[in-house]
């Protein structure tokens, strides 16, 4: 009986990953820089597909650190590919609506209640 297909053996793996590693040398398959130096500095940034989780208790900053890291990586001048980065955000805490406010606030300096009562303009 054959084993499944998607099954690989450690030699077909270890060569997939040298010839991943090759491309990430020269270039050809790109770091994505996080733009924070306190991540960049120990892992050098992030390859496709990498997942990260942030952990801390309630109340610690988590989630304006994971979109702070989100703006600095979609900017061209950290990472010149950025228009070509897809990312999938989860939080568990902040809804979007408070991100778009955050955002707002962030750009025009306007209070949290200003924008719910009178808009941004």
């Amino acid at each position: 009986m054959a084993l499944d297909s998607r099954i690989k053996n450690a030699k077909t793996l270890a060569k997939k990953a040298f010839g991943e590693l090759k491309e990430i040398q020269t270039g050809k398959k790109p770091i994505i820089k996080t733009g924070q130096d306190f991540i960049d500095c120990h892992i050098g940034g992030l390859l496709p597909s990498d997942v990260i989780v942030l952990a801390a208790g309630s109340g610690l900053g988590k989630t304006k650190l994971l979109y702070d890291t989100l703006d600095l990586m979609l900017d061209t001048e950290v990472n010149t590919n950025a228009d070509d980065i897809v990312s999938l955000e989860f939080s568990l805490e902040m809804k979007f609506l408070n991100r778009i406010i955050r955002d707002v606030h962030k750009k025009t300096g306007k209070k949290k209640s200003l924008i719910l009562k009178r808009g941004i303009y």
